[in-house]
């Protein structure tokens, strides 16, 4: 990142990327995608809670899963928009926080595929007391693909839901539609969280939630397809730099495959 491009409220942004996922188990099936990926952009400022960011990016990837090998070149436009008046960024209490995400990979820019991609999501926290010891916090997120069919599309831009950022309780990204009994992932998302942070001493807190998330094969997100439904109870121990963060989660409907509880470890509060 350089910052104040030229003198500018813009910052430029220059990113490399390189990933190997192996998702799944024996009874959903799963999949296996090696990515790397380079960026350029810029990003301005507007003020200190608004921001939009714009570049180039190039990306080559190789999956394999249930619909078969994908390998896929795409190089196109990236923007994302952000809006964000919390209070802290691991721990808000006060705020809201929005994103907005387009790509464009067209073919006639290089791309093996056309591929358009749209992701939006929000979240609020709401203190009922002055000292922020009880905050109530929730969270949405969609997504949309269009372009190519789905088998053409690599593992890592199709959309999956679950795990310790999406819906707790299942496997990290192993709510998807399905074919022949493994996941497939698909062309849309939604999701969703509600929390209740308490505060019970300086350096200890509990959070009560509840997680749901379900991924389509259509374009359009809804709940035409299954339905992931996830709760649970999180500790936290406060720190000043930002809570560390332990959250049990069991599945409310879970398929078989499905593991009966889950353990999240992190830094930060889950959104």
């Amino acid at each position: 990142m350089k910052p104040g491009l030229f003198g500018t409220p813009n910052d430029l942004l220059i990113e490399a990327t390189a990933f190997r996922e192996r998702v799944g188990n024996n009874e959903l099936g799963g999949y296996t995608d090696d990515t790397v990926r380079g960026t350029i952009g810029v990003v301005h400022r507007f003020s200190e809670t608004a921001s939009l960011q714009g570049g180039l990016q190039v990306e080559q990837s190789r999956s394999q899963d249930v619909l078969g090998r994908v390998d896929a070149t795409l190089v196109g436009f990236t923007a994302t928009g952000r809006y964000d008046t919390t209070d802290n960024p691991l721990d808000p209490t006060r705020g809201v926080r929005l994103a907005a995400t387009v790509n464009a990979y067209p073919k006639l820019m290089g791309s093996t595929i056309d591929l358009f991609e749209g992701r939006v999501s929000g979240s609020t926290y709401y203190a009922l007391d002055e000292q922020a010891d009880y905050v109530l916090a929730g969270r949405l997120a969609a997504g949309s693909l269009g372009g190519a069919p789905l088998a053409d599309i690599p593992d890592s831009h199709r959309f999956f839901a679950g795990g310790g950022g999406s819906v707790r309780g299942y496997g990290f990204n192993t709510i998807s539609p399905m074919m022949f009994g493994q996941i497939t992932g698909g062309r849309s998302l939604i999701e969703g969280s509600a929390e209740v942070r308490v505060r019970i001493t300086p350096t200890i807190g509990l959070v009560p939630f509840l997680d749901f998330g379900s991924v389509s094969r259509s374009s359009l997100p809804g709940f035409s397809d299954y339905v992931g439904y996830g709760a649970g109870l999180g500790l936290r121990y406060l720190t000043p730099v930002g809570p560390i963060r332990l959250d049990v989660a069991t599945p409310l409907n879970p398929r078989p495959g499905d593991s009966r509880y889950a353990i999240y470890v992190s830094i930060g509060q889950a959104f």
